[in-house]
């Protein structure tokens, strides 16, 4: 995790790019220190094809995962007790999607969590087409579109010659940047990892793909 001096020197030279609006060294450091003290509730379905995304949490001091359906009331608990919540793995505009650990296709959150998490504004949701369902549903926070993490997801987009190789690297650094700039707010985790991942995107098709695709909402 990159520490609070770094971060603010980062920020810094964004924004003598007039890569992102000016913030007071306070105001960044006051936000990376309240959000190393949050709780986070992690929800990110048990599935092998997406453990690459546990590097995304794996060092935040405070966090609880649920990686398989819950009753609705335990579910409504956990979210109302988190102050912000990073939401991970396979889903579509309706939601995300819990089929490994159950045999069957079901929504691990869809419509129905809509009003919990309405009101918290540094969530991440990372899943393909998420950004539909956080346009849709009015929502707030850093999430993504269609995101190629898989060679038959590459295959069914075009990239037919793309290798495995290829999509392991994008993957990988894009959950490294993810998990080194959570300190920031939601605008400037998107400016962040947008334009370090850009750097990997020029010589790498599936990066590229996936960085037209990242949005904050």
């Amino acid at each position: 995790m990159l520490g609070a001096d770094l971060i603010v020197n980062v920020i810094k030279q964004m924004e003598s790019f007039g890569e992102i609006q000016l913030f007071t060294n306070d105001f960044v450091l006051s936000h990376i220190n309240h959000a190393a003290k949050m709780h986070h509730l992690i929800i990110h379905p048990q599935d092998p094809s997406t453990d690459f995304l546990k590097e995304i949490y794996k060092d935040i001091p405070d966090h609880r995962v649920i990686d398989k359906k819950i009753s609705s009331k335990r579910l409504t608990e956990a979210i109302n007790q988190a102050e912000r919540i990073i939401f991970l793995g396979h889903g579509c505009s309706i939601g995300l999607l819990d089929f490994y650990s159950s045999k069957k296709i079901q929504f691990m959150i869809n419509h129905k969590q809509v009003p919990l998490i309405k009101d918290k504004n540094e969530c991440l949701f990372i899943w393909c087409h998420a950004d539909e369902f956080v346009w849709y549903h009015k929502l707030s926070g850093f999430c993504t579109g269609m995101f190629i993490s898989e060679l038959q997801e590459a295959v069914q987009y075009g990239f037919k010659d793309a290798t495995q190789a290829e999509i392991d690297l994008s993957n990988k650094e894009f959950v490294k940047l993810v998990a080194n700039h959570l300190h920031l707010p939601t605008k400037e985790l998107l400016t962040a990892v947008k334009l370090n991942y850009a750097q990997l995107a020029a010589q790498n098709t599936i990066a590229q793909f996936n960085l037209d695709r990242l949005y904050a909402f």
